[in-house]
């Protein structure tokens, strides 16, 4: 028996000098009974230089409360836990720990702990956690989503970014053998996934709910045989702005051919008029030179109207134009547009009969408002005959005040009515008494009035006159 025991003692001395783990043993109130020989290698610490000390002690303070908690439950072995603990050189390492015993013995009521250190497991754990949140703010913020998938397009897992493009989840292993769309964008995917050596592009489309199709440009990134990462981009306001960009030069392109085209008449008019009156200035009588130096007049005066109203739709429609909303009367700016334009009227025996129960106030831009206001009842006055009749009124709706602008002139031929707002297709129409137009006008009444969240149209029936409405918000408190 003490031969046995001899063997014992060598096999527990040999266990506690070589284990690469700290054995301790610690009394019922923390105290260090036994340390192994690993707390030199360890902490730092010489064999026996803290015996009797409070283990606790040397405890960060931030794992204390778990650490106390944990060595206080004497009913059963203490789970593996992992905290700080003071080296001896002033540095905490990461240790985990568990109770392996209790030992009731009349010397010694304690435990027996293992500690391991984990310093260089738990700051690779540290660092990967701070890449993470590091890479998951920078997915947060970026405007495309990252897929994670398998080779046959199954969705393993998605991190949506800052543009939230998805709606719904798509599974790309899957799709409805009727949705020939959705079938084809798929079969490209996949496609795409299993011929990714390294980085794939393509574009592939994706119908989304209540919506339209949207286009998106899919990267493949590969990262073994059987899965990859795909970044999916949202191109659809790239491709609008390409498509816009692109109706947008057609337009300016269409636009300086009517400039050209309507500049070009009354300028060659002046030319031809100055250059008659230069060779035949001492033939010509005094009325006849009269009656040129009005045609040049007018020519003039319509040649920069032209100009004036085409450097407003260009300042209207690239935003430039001041847009001041306030509480208007309605009735007060009508008012005062009408009488400006009653000389005019009273020259074609026109009669302008306008008529309001009360006052309407609407929120508008004073100066678009005003804008809208003469170039319709100008208009109407240009093709109304000698004799005719403008009427001008309001209906209010719930939000908005629906303004009517009624003459009882030549009419608008129905193939010309839904040109009349395009400026692709401005009307140059002459008047009742040969008055010449920029063709402008409306379109300045067109933007004015959706920029202030209106809308404007027009019904007419050639010969029988034309009715020229839009819509203004309502003044609200």
């Amino acid at each position: 028996m003490a031969k046995k025991q001899i063997i014992k003692d060598k096999i527990l001395k040999i266990l506690t000098e070589k284990s690469f783990d700290i054995i301790s043993i610690l009394d019922s109130e923390g105290n260090i009974v036994f340390e192994s020989n690993a707390v030199k290698n360890i902490l730092g610490y010489d064999f026996e230089e803290r015996i009797g000390e409070n283990v606790f002690r040397y405890v960060h303070p931030d794992d204390m409360d778990k650490v106390i908690t944990e060595f206080k439950k004497r009913d059963k072995t203490i789970k593996k836990i992992e905290f700080r603990f003071l080296h001896k050189d002033g540095t905490w390492h990461w240790f985990e720990s568990i109770g392996q015993d209790y030992i009731n013995d009349p010397e010694i009521n304690g435990v027996i702990i293992n500690s391991r250190d984990i310093t260089d497991r738990k700051s690779s754990e540290i660092a990967l956690l701070e890449t993470e949140l590091k890479l998951r703010k920078i997915i947060e913020h970026i405007p495309d989503t990252l897929f994670h998938i398998d080779i046959t397009g199954k969705i393993l897992n998605y991190y949506q970014g800052k543009k939230q493009i998805l709606e719904e989840v798509p599974d790309f292993s899957k799709f409805s053998v009727n949705d020939i769309t959705q079938k084809e964008m798929v079969l490209k995917m996949q496609n795409a996934i299993r011929k990714t050596i390294e980085i794939g592009y393509h574009e592939e489309y994706f119908e989304r709910k209540l919506d339209r199709n949207y286009i998106f440009l899919s990267k493949f990134i590969k990262l073994n045989e059987k899965q990859v990462l795909m970044l999916r981009s949202d191109l659809t306001k790239i491709i609008e702005n390409e498509r816009e960009l692109e109706k947008l030069n057609a337009d300016k392109d269409r636009f300086i051919t009517i400039l050209a085209h309507d500049l070009k008449n009354p300028l060659s008019a002046i030319l031809f008029f100055l250059e008659l009156l230069s060779k035949n200035i001492r033939k010509y009588d005094t009325d006849k030179i009269e009656k040129q130096l009005n045609i040049l007049n007018n020519s003039a005066k319509n040649t920069f109207l032209l100009l004036e109203n085409i450097l407003m739709w260009v300042k209207a429609h690239t935003g430039k134009f001041p847009f001041k909303p306030e509480k208007l009367n309605f009735e007060k700016i009508c008012n005062q547009i009408i009488e400006n334009l009653l000389l005019t009227a009273t020259t074609k025996n026109i009669t302008i009969h306008y008529s309001f129960n009360e006052d309407r106030f609407v929120f508008a831009d004073k100066n678009m408002l005003e804008t809208i206001l003469r170039n319709l009842i100008s208009n109407a006055i240009k093709f109304t005959n000698k004799g005719g009749r403008i009427d001008i009124s309001t209906n209010q709706n719930q939000k908005t005040l629906v303004i009517c602008v009624l003459d009882n002139g030549i009419g608008i031929k129905p193939e010309n009515s839904a040109k009349m707002f395009d400026i692709l297709h401005p009307q140059t129409t002459e008047g009742t008494e040969n008055e010449t137009g920029t063709g402008f006008g409306l379109l300045i009444c067109k933007e004015f009035v959706e920029k202030q969240g209106g809308k404007i149209w027009v019904e007419s029936e050639e010969g029988k006159g034309s009715n020229f409405k839009f819509t203004i918000p309502l003044y609200t408190d």
